[in-house]
């Protein structure tokens, strides 16, 4: 590829497959040249090959996966999980998918309720871990159900989810409107 004429010189930008990158180190190296033939003076480099920056993103998250470090918050497990349903701000479609906001804080009151919340399908079977599952479902009672939260509130437990989602729901609205029959949004 040519580039329009600077001067009295032409400039020419090799394709990418045969450019190179080179990284100028401030001390010398014996042998290693700036750019092919730069003399002494102008300083020398050390050539890196180099991996393009996509693949470099997904090797770094792939090794932090298989070493179970990713750190994910109950918010974003909560995108991840539960928010293709209940939608990104928690609101659902009522009836079908129940609204996760305001409404739960009574539900969370009673040994039912928290029994409930932890065994609907979706919360059941997340591939997350009980104590995430638990961190999730205490991130929405908490964050987005406060004004209706008890002050004596305890949060769930990894053991008490635990515990629960090992028994799916088979019909999350049927449940819903035995033990809430006069309830609308849950």
């Amino acid at each position: 590829m040519r580039v329009p004429q600077h001067g009295a010189r032409t400039a020419r930008v090799f394709p990418k497959q045969k450019q190179q990158c080179f990284v100028v180190l401030r001390y010398r190296e014996q042998g290693l040249p700036l750019h092919r033939g730069g003399g002494i003076g102008r300083g020398y480099c050390r050539r890196l090959k180099t991996i393009s920056l996509g693949k470099s993103v997904f090797l770094a998250v792939a090794l932090l996966v298989i070493e179970g470090t990713v750190a994910a918050s109950p918010r974003s497990d909560f995108l991840l999980h539960c928010a293709g349903c209940h939608l990104p701000e928690g609101t659902g479609m009522p009836p079908e998918v129940p609204t996760l906001v305001g409404s739960l804080g009574v539900i969370a009151t009673s040994d039912e309720g928290r029994d409930y919340i932890a065994r609907v399908p979706g919360a059941s079977q997340a591939p997350i871990s009980d104590a995430r599952l638990a961190s999730v479902l205490n991130w929405v009672l908490m964050e987005l159900n406060n004004e209706t939260l008890p002050e004596s509130f305890k949060p769930l437990t990894a053991r008490e989810v635990g515990n629960s989602r090992t028994r799916v729901l088979s019909d999350p609205l049927k449940m819903r409107q035995e033990l809430w029959p006069d309830a609308e949004n849950y």
